[in-house]
């Protein structure tokens, strides 16, 4: 992970985990307000309103995320250890603002999810190894036969 954003990441996970029980009190909102875009903060507490962070546990312990937002749904990861950066969101403001601009540390998906968890306010879900095939392949679906035959024909496969 890069030294330039190591430091952002460590302020937004400092403030996110000084959030205590159920309810965000005024010093919470004070500081996510000062660590994040207002838009980031709003969207985020709407989705925790509504209700729309799903967490899924498998009977191994294995959890994920979905988030269902204004347009459209998303696969939030909060532990992903392979990549330069901890968190992963499906959607494209992730993409864009966090991977590409580097101008924001989290999406308002994220930071739904860690918040929710901190409230113990994730919508729960067990999970079987069925059920998470499935949302994988929701989110990362196989490529289509003709797809592979174009790559391979080009010599990309």
């Amino acid at each position: 992970m890069s030294t330039s954003l190591l430091e952002p990441l460590k302020i937004v996970d400092a403030v996110i985990n000084r959030v205590q029980g159920q309810d965000l009190t005024d010093d919470d909102l004070y500081r996510l307000q000062h660590a994040f875009p207002e838009q980031t903060v709003l969207g985020a507490l709407d989705l925790i309103d509504r209700g729309n962070v799903l967490k899924y546990t498998t009977s191994w312990g294995h959890t994920e995320y979905e988030i269902i937002g204004s347009n459209g749904t998303y696969l939030v990861l909060l532990d992903v250890s392979t990549t330069g950066y901890p968190y992963f969101c499906s959607c494209p403001a992730f993409i864009h603002y966090v991977l590409q601009q580097k101008n924001h540390v989290m999406c308002k998906h994220i930071l739904a999810t860690r918040l929710a968890n901190r409230l113990s306010v994730c919508v729960h879900r067990q999970m079987s190894p069925e059920d998470l095939v499935l949302l994988y392949t929701r989110y990362y679906p196989a490529k289509d036969e003709e797809e592979e035959n174009d790559s391979s024909m080009l010599g990309l496969v």
